[in-house]
């Protein structure tokens, strides 16, 4: 018999109408507990893939810089890929509650939104060596690579921390 059983049990043992409810509320709680748990034993599944699709994007983001036309052609594909397969992932799982997932494949928000960001940066590159029409960032300034901080397990945008 579980912790929650054995309140109840002893509630209505009692007669006590204030036990009775406070045994009821202890349950309720307990559910409203466990539904934020479920959400987050699925974020502590998916932030260790989200990290591992960002440290591959994040390496291509270094190099493209100082890379060949066909290089940079190699790590668009592979920055494309990384997060095509994150996300392919991401929708394979049966998740019991979804807020994660949905969340992690959010286009509005990162990591999608920064692999976008390295995509366009690459993109630019390669319109550069092949003489093509050149970057739409004028500023000449290099772009910042790290637009994405690991904290506490998760992700977080650089730019609320004015890195962008």
């Amino acid at each position: 018999m579980n912790f929650d059983s054995q309140i109840e049990q002893a509630a209505l043992a009692s007669g006590n109408p204030y036990a009775i409810a406070g045994a009821e509320a202890f349950k309720g709680f307990h559910k409203l507990i466990d539904q934020f748990g479920r959400g987050r034993r699925e974020a502590d599944v998916i932030v260790p893939v989200q990290n591992q699709m960002w440290d591959l994007v994040q390496q291509c983001a270094q190099e493209y810089s100082m890379a060949s036309l066909e290089r940079c052609i190699q790590l668009r594909d592979t920055v494309s890929q990384a997060w095509n397969d994150f996300e392919s992932w991401v929708h394979s799982q049966a998740w019991s509650d979804g807020r994660a997932a949905r969340q992690a494949l959010d286009r509005s928000k990162d990591p999608y939104q920064s692999v976008q960001r390295v995509l366009g940066w690459i993109n630019a590159r390669i319109d550069s060596l092949s003489g093509g029409g050149g970057s739409s960032d004028t500023s000449g300034a290099a772009p910042k690579t790290n637009t994405m901080l690991y904290v506490g397990g998760g992700l977080l945008a650089a730019k609320l921390l004015g890195f962008l």
